[in-house]
Formats: C-alpha cells, structure tokens, sequence
C-alpha cells in the first residue's frame, strides 16, 4: 500500500486524467461529480449571501455616525472666540474606530451564535432522523431532499431579503447537507472497489476546490458587472439556477444507479462486487427488472452465495410476481439455497395477503413443500418445510401434519408441534397433550409452548415445566430453557443465567438465546461469543438467531461482534510477526478469512481466498506451509 501510494504521489496528473476517463465511461459518476460540484458552488455562495445579510441586520440596528456639512462660511470679524483643548478631527476617528470594532464585535457573536444553533440541529438530525431516512426512501431519493429545501428556501430569499430568511435558509442548507453527506458518502459502494478509492481523491482533490473556484469566480463577475443594489437578486437568481439543476440531475441519478448496479452483478466480476450490487438493488428506491436477477437465480453454473442473496433481495423487494421464482429454488441443487428459500417464504412479508389474491401461486406452493418434504433428507429443511406449510390456510394441511406428527422424527415432530401452536384452536390439545407425558424432554419442551396459548392449562403446563427445570439431565434441562424462552418471564431469569455459566457449551448456547428472547442484555456478550465461534455451524445459527431479535439487541451485539473480531484480528496479526499478507501461512490466512466473514466483509474474504489458492498452487504442501 505504501508503494502503491508512492507511485500515486509522483504520477498526480497522469492518475486525475485516468480517472476523468473512467468518469466520462460511466454516467453514475458523471451524475455524482456534477452534483458535488454544484453543493459546493452553492455551500460558498450560500455562506456569502448570509454574511451580508447578518452584516446589513446589524448596521441596520447601529446608530447613524455624527455627520459635520461645511458649507460657504464667513465669520463675523468682530467676534472673538477662544476654543481650548479641542481635537475635533482626532476625536471623531475614534469614534468612528470604536463604532467599527462595536459592529464588527456584534457581527461575529452573531454569526458564532448562529453557527452553534445550526451545528447542534445537524448533529441532531445526524443521530435521530438521517439513518431511519436512508431506510425509508432509499439513497437516491434521500439525495433529493438538500436540492429541493435548498431550493424553497432559496426562493423564499429572493422574494424577501431579510436576515429571518437567510437564517432559516442556511439552517436548513446545513442540516440536509449532513444528510446529502451521507447518502453520497453511501452511494461509493456501487462503484467498485478498483475504482472507488481514486473516485474519492478526485471528489477531495479536484472537484471539491474547483466548485469553490467556480464560486468565487461567478462572485467576482457579478461583482464587476453589477451595482450593489441589484447584486444580491443575480446572486439569488444564480443560486436558483444551480439548485434547480442540482435538483434535475438528482432524479436521473436514479436510473444510473440501479444501471451500475444491475452492470456490477455480471459474471465477469469479482464475487464481492456482485454481492454487494445485490444488496444494493436490495434498498428502496430502485425500479428494478425482477427477470434480470431471477436469470441468475435459475441459472445451474451460478454460486450458492450469488442465490442466496438474490432470494434476500426478492424479499425486500416484496412483489407478489417474485413468489413463483421463490418457489421454483425450492427445487434447487444445493442445499443451503433450498432452506433459505423456506425461510424467505417463511418470512415473506405480507405473504398470506398475496397467496390469497394467487389461488394457483398458493396450490403450487403446498403441493411443491410437500413434494420436498417426502423427498428431502434434511431433517433441517424437513422441520421448514412444516413450518412454512401451517402459514397456509388449506384444509389439506391438518391431516398432512398430522400423519407427519406420527411419522417423523424427533426435529420433524418438533416441527409438526410447533405448526400445530400457530393455530388458535383448542382442538389441537387432543392432538398435542399426551406429549406432556412423553419420554423425549425436548417433544414435552414444545408441547408445553405450543400449548401455553391456553390460559385454563397454564398451572398443569407450569408443573410439568418445574419437573423439568428441576430435572439434573442435559437433555431435561435444555428443554426447560427452550421453554422458559419461549414462555417465561424475567422471574425466571435466575434460572437461565444460572445455566450461563454451565461447562456444557450447548447449554450455556440455549441459555444465551432464550435470555436475547426474554429481551435481556446479559444475552449479548455470550450471542458474540457464539457468533465469532470456530465452528462455522454454530456460528451461522447463532448470526441467524440474532437476526430474529429486537432492533437494538441485534445493534449492540453486531458492535460488539466487530470490537471482538477486531482483536483477534490483531492478535493474529501480532502473533504471526509478519509483515505483509504474503508471509502469512494458510493457517494463519485461514483463520483471518473466518474472521473477516464473520462481519461479512466480503472483499476482504476474496482478496484472502486468492492469497490462499496463490500458495496453494506455489506450495502444494501444506503441512510444510503451515509449519513455516
């Protein structure tokens, strides 16, 4: 990197023009220096226009300066008068001194003071509001919000040039520029990571300095060419201009970056930058093509990893046409795209209101679950499948869960009992209650939950729960935490800590995840344990778990997770003793690469399986690799 920058320090005008060639092959960053360009134009001319008119609103409140007219003036001869120790010239300098450095005292305090105000409302708007925008609306129609308040404060200005107009106008031009910030900041992630770092120098070193010369300039010329009193409405009308463009080329920025995006998902790219324009096509804003993705989906060649976040993707997009396709990856060959096409149906939103108005969407649906769920060896896959089928309401399903409650086992008639809770039906107590009595922990576990919907049946299910819970076996009491989870309450908190500190690690695991789902924070640092564990299993289940948590559960445990992983980065780095990547063994690599995927950074990922698959083929031992 030191050498890569090395060469960059002396190759400054070469590497601009190489990077204006790349600008000018891609209209995404043709639309992001135009706009770049412009804000800073309008942040310099903005700043001008308020000045002045603090400035006018404090001399407007200064008293006239004493003003001596000295006409044609013939003294009377006779008249002798005597003036002792007066210096009317000298004195009224200092006065006027003094008057000056009064203004200009009052102008600074008052700009200082308002500059406070105007800071204090961005950084609130930066905590509070600017995210849970992004969220909502997407990058590109956030963007369009600074353009367009600029531009209704910007017309309030030129109608009534006051200080109250050009006060709300710079406060609200410096509040949405922490938001347009942001969301341009945002917007580099659908450039590729080749590009993005010299797009970055160009906005800073090049673009950013020419809108303030440009700025000053368009200043200067007005200046030369027009009285004062006109000067402040060509400024303004300015002003409105590079608004209004500003504004227009927001809007179009929306087609480029959805274009970038679908052109960053071809196979010709690296992985990383194809998952991430997944992701990105993911936000809300984007009018998108669902066959463009969907090509990739049922394509036979494409990676797992490529499916799995295009099934993710269909699900923010939440289109009723996207079912069908959800559905045929049901029929996929690798088996992690088939279980997270059920979860994504299982988690589809609204998809009982959509199945509802698709008769035959919804037929296709069951008979293709069921037609998995006889076929599948998973007993993973097997336990989604039922669950997802009690989300339909069709009388074929009863008796289909039935017979499989019988049947299956042990996780499918879990599965089975769980699906049968979902219905609010007093009935299915017939079917589930002679599993309170079962010799398998975990089947009583789930009969006590499934049931506890029922009030008249709470004391008989808290007493089978206190059996378990007092119960020494492992089996006994990771049943009694699942339920406790499930169904207790924050008395039963002692319990569930209790077995935090268990030397069993499946049993600290489950203590861990039914304390998250009683919404307590003690969960946290043990999620994080299990979520940077070694072994990848528990690892994946325990990032899927925390996924299903309350907002801020799922925030503080991903902070902590990135503090850990950022340790034992380091503490691997320090151990190895090396001093670039390329010295590191595989089993060094190896451990960063779990390390970097914990966090899904994804490039990261890929520029470490490549260092990997290099010295595989340069060594193909590796227990000498290792060793050394």
């Amino acid at each position: 990197k030191h050498e890569k920058s090395k060469q960059k320090r002396g190759m400054a005008i070469p590497n601009l023009l190489k990077g204006i060639r790349k600008i000018r092959r891609v209209p995404f960053l043709q639309g992001i220096v135009l706009i770049v360009l412009l804000q800073f134009m309008m942040t310099y001319l903005f700043e001008f226009q308020y000045t002045k008119a603090i400035q006018e609103e404090v001399m407007a409140h200064e008293p006239p300066p004493i003003s001596f007219e000295v006409r044609d003036y013939q003294p009377d001869s006779s008249l002798q008068v005597s003036l002792l120790d007066v210096n009317p010239i000298e004195t009224n300098l200092a006065v006027a001194h003094q008057s000056e450095t009064e203004m200009e005292n009052k102008l600074t305090q008052k700009l200082g003071m308002l500059q406070v105000i105007f800071s204090a409302g961005s950084l609130l708007v930066q905590i509070f509001v600017t995210s849970r925008i992004l969220n909502s609306l997407g990058i590109i129609s956030t963007l369009l919000i600074h353009p367009l308040l600029t531009l209704i404060n910007l017309v309030g200005m030129t109608l009534r040039f006051n200080f109250l107009s050009a006060s709300i106008g710079r406060s609200n031009f410096e509040i949405t520029t922490g938001i347009f910030r942001n969301t341009y900041h945002s917007s580099y992630y659908a450039i590729k990571e080749n590009m993005r770092d010299q797009m970055k120098e160009i906005m800073e070193g090049f673009v950013k300095p020419f809108g303030a010369i440009l700025a000053f300039g368009l200043l200067y010329l007005i200046q030369q060419a027009h009285s004062p009193q006109t000067e402040t409405m060509i400024i303004n009308t300015c002003m409105i201009g590079i608004a209004i463009l500003m504004l227009l080329r927001s809007y179009k920025l929306h087609t480029d970056y959805t274009a970038i995006s679908y052109q960053n998902i071809g196979n010709e790219n690296d992985l990383p930058t194809r998952l991430n324009a997944i992701e990105i096509l993911g936000q809300k804003g984007h009018e998108i093509k669902t066959e463009l993705l969907v090509k990739y989906l049922h394509n036979n060649k494409e990676t797992a990893q490529v499916k799995r976040h295009i099934l993710k993707t269909l699900k923010l997009r939440n289109e009723p046409d996207s079912l069908a396709d959800i559905i045929a990856s049901l029929q996929d060959e690798h088996e992690s795209v088939r279980l997270t096409a059920l979860e994504i149906l299982n988690t589809f939103p609204s998809l009982n209101s959509h199945v509802r108005n698709l008769t035959f969407t919804k037929h296709h649906a069951i008979s293709t679950i069921k037609k998995l769920f006889l076929t599948e060896r998973s007993s993973s896959i097997k336990a989604a499948c039922i669950h997802l089928l009690a989300k339909f309401d069709d009388h074929e399903l009863i008796p289909f869960i039935i017979e499989t409650l019988q049947e299956g086992d042990e996780q499918v008639q879990r599965a089975c009992i769980r699906a049968c809770g979902t219905f609010r039906d007093r009935s299915i107590i017939h079917y589930i209650q002679d599993y309170l009595d079962h010799k398998n922990s975990a089947l009583r576990g789930e009969a006590i939950v499934a049931l506890w919907q029922f009030k008249k049946l709470r004391k008989t299910l808290s007493h089978y729960l206190e059996q378990m819970k007092e119960n020494d076996k492992k089996e006994c009491i990771m049943a009694a935490i699942y339920a406790v989870g499930k169904v207790g309450h924050r008395k039963d908190l002692a319990y569930l800590v209790k077995n935090l500190a268990s030397s069993d690690q499946e049993i600290r695991k489950k203590a861990a995840y039914s304390i998250a789902e009683l919404d307590h924070p003690a969960a946290i640092p043990h999620l994080v344990e299990f979520m940077i564990h070694e072994d990848h299993e528990t690892s994946h289940k325990t990032k899927k778990f925390v996924n299903t948590l309350s907002q801020e559960l799922v925030e503080n445990v991903e902070h902590l997770v990135h503090i850990r992983v950022s340790e034992h980065i380091n503490d691997v780095l320090e151990k190895s003793g090396a001093e670039n990547l390329m010295e590191l063994d595989i089993e060094t690599l190896e451990k960063l690469r779990i390390a970097y995927a914990t966090v899904d950074e994804h490039h990261e990922v890929h520029k470490i399986e490549n260092l990997i698959k290099e010295k595989q083929k340069s060594n193909p031992n590796p227990a000498y690799e290792t060793s050394a």
